[in-house]
């Protein structure tokens, strides 16, 4: 079986609601599923949330800037790139637009969305580097409490769950032990299980994996002032910080959009 054409980069480019006195909730859920069910169409709307008590829904609105492609295709274009910067600048991104570049996907109905990994991040989706970075972070116990409390993670852990649950024999033994003399082999056991999917590999969730260390890796560095080349905030001043606010704000509201044309990738 061919790999499926699923993914496309994209951009949050705002939120919307819709009032309960309008439509029901299951008027709102066919109303998303319908309209992300046209390829034409240059949304996709995720991330559906019921605020019961004050009678409305909300929804996220992500830009499609590039057709659907394989997850390995993707990885293999933007780890030619140093940033969401550079990678925005390739596709002609309004920059006004300060979210960051994902990746999107469809999954029961809704629109989910993975991290971009860069030039810095590819050793990560290689397989000896992974498990020896993975290794390196075994006994941090933080790095082991957000693999637990990953909800892509748990849900992708079909075949591997029940050593998914010893993960927290891990995290527990390392709270309350040396964690030099703790034993990594949930980890690694739990690593190999859930990459091997039924005994086959599964890029998605070896990927899944490395977003985590790319994470985690990520929170340790130190934060860096330098943003878009030689730009830092403390030179920009205020007022244009609000001018450029205001502009991005107009752009998402009236749903502006450039027009985007083929390099690299496929444009939407």
């Amino acid at each position: 079986m061919g790999k499926v054409n699923r993914y496309s980069i994209g951009i949050k480019a705002g939120v919307e609601t819709r009032s309960f006195k309008k439509y029901s909730t299951s008027e709102i859920k066919r109303l998303i599923a319908k309209y992300n069910d046209d390829a034409k169409n240059k949304y996709f709307l995720g991330n559906l949330v019921f605020h019961y008590s004050e009678g409305y829904a909300e929804f996220t609105k992500y830009l499609k800037v590039t057709m659907p492609s394989t997850l390995e295709e993707i990885d293999n274009f933007t780890t030619r790139f140093n940033n969401d910067f550079e990678l925005k600048s390739n596709y002609d991104v309004d920059l006004r637009n300060n979210h960051k570049l994902v990746i999107m996907y469809r999954a029961k109905k809704d629109v989910r969305t993975l991290p971009i990994f860069y030039k810095k991040d590819k050793d990560l989706l290689n397989r000896g580097m992974l498990e020896k970075t993975l290794r390196e972070n075994s006994r941090d116990i933080k790095y082991i409490e957000s693999l637990i409390k990953s909800k892509e993670i748990m849900s992708s852990s079909r075949d591997s769950i029940d050593e998914f649950d010893l993960l927290r024999c891990l995290r527990d033994s390392l709270k309350y032990n040396d964690p030099t003399l703790v034993s990594i082999s949930p980890l690694i056991d739990f690593y190999h299980k859930f990459i091997n999917e039924k005994g086959k590999f599964n890029y998605f969730n070896f990927r899944l994996i490395a977003s985590t260390l790319k994470s985690h890796l990520n929170i340790l560095e130190p934060v860096n002032e330098e943003i878009y080349g030689q730009t830092m905030f403390k030179d920009i001043a205020l007022e244009e910080l609000k001018s450029i606010y205001e502009d991005m704000q107009i752009a998402l509201m009236d749903g502006s959009y450039n027009e985007l044309y083929s390099k690299g990738l496929k444009r939407k």
